[in-house]
């Protein structure tokens, strides 16, 4: 992973914080006499107790902003090891926007859940509250459709998107098969491919190819460049201490390793599967490409290579 993929998925993050934020404050905006996600009276809008939970939403937003700003502390701390290994950097963006999330619904529903406590311990009724008429049926949105502030769920709305009470734009009915079927499976989609990304990339950047060598012929086995000859194939094979120059042409490249297909300065097209930090390096030269390969040490390195020695006629 270079240093522009890093600032990217770094950019995302900063954003994503920023966009949660903003939308955890819209909970303080009195609009329609909600605030925190409760319905309450005009004249208790700016009531002492109300005030108090207000402030301490406040605080714990400004918590949340602080822990997920530290946050980014080991990914610039460990940007070199995620450089090598971009699957960790995957991962840990994955994590953190997945803690983010879960922690971000937590402040909203708590602040919720006591901003409900108050209004029924004063029982505070509310007068005047909107209502819309579907089949002829008067239909409040009132706290009991909104079970944590964020989420509306009423089966006797056909709707299938509201409004939301807290945050921009709208929401899904989670009281309509319709809307559970959207979201779960929405959210489902989701965690799946987040899950099978970040496996095959961790795969992808711990595995170790190896040689096979059978009679003549001889398989190099990568999960996604695997390659295979026969002996008759190889023109000559020698050991270099150096890689030269190489681009990219379909592959992985990190500061750790380098597999699949490049273009070497002075060789041309071929393939590459090496440790870039542990020399020498095995070149398979064949009649229209070449190979070059190392283990992740340099004993190994030196037994494939006289072995494969041998079998040049």
């Amino acid at each position: 992973m270079n240093n522009m993929f890093f600032i990217v998925i770094l950019f995302i993050q900063i954003l994503f914080l920023v966009s949660t934020l903003y939308s955890l404050k819209t909970a303080l905006k009195a609009d329609d006499n909600i605030i925190l996600g409760v319905t309450l009276p005009k004249d208790k809008l700016n009531d002492e107790q109300v005030e108090k939970l207000e402030l301490l939403y406040i605080k714990n937003i400004n918590t949340l902003a602080i822990v997920f700003g530290l946050l980014f502390v080991p990914e610039l701390l460990l940007k070199i090891d995620f450089a090598g290994y971009p699957s960790l950097e995957i991962v840990y963006f994955f994590a953190w926007i997945t803690s983010l999330l879960i922690s971000s619904r937590r402040v909203v529903h708590l602040a919720n859940k006591r901003m409900r406590l108050l209004k029924s311990k004063n029982k505070w009724g509310v007068s005047g509250v909107k209502t819309i008429d579907i089949n002829s049926k008067k239909l409040t949105y009132d706290d009991e459709f909104w079970p944590n502030g964020i989420n509306y769920c009423n089966p006797k709305d056909k709707s299938f998107i509201v409004s939301k009470r807290i945050g921009l734009g709208n929401t899904v009915n989670l009281g309509i098969k319709k809307g559970k079927i959207f979201t779960f499976g929405t959210l489902a989609a989701v965690i799946t491919i987040a899950m099978v990304l970040s496996t095959y990339l961790l795969l992808t950047d711990f595995y170790t190819p190896s040689i096979y060598i059978d009679g003549d012929k001889i398989k190099v086995s990568d999960l996604d460049y695997s390659t295979a000859f026969n002996t008759s194939e190889i023109q000559d094979v020698k050991l270099i201490d150096e890689v030269p120059k190489v681009n990219k042409i379909n592959g992985a490249l990190t500061s750790i390793y380098a597999r699949g297909k490049f273009d070497i300065n002075s060789y041309g097209a071929g393939r590459i599967f090496i440790f870039k930090n542990s020399s020498p390096y095995i070149m398979i030269r064949l009649k229209d490409s070449y190979i070059i390969y190392n283990e992740d040490n340099k004993t190994k390195t030196n037994s494939l290579y006289e072995e494969l020695k041998a079998r040049v006629k």
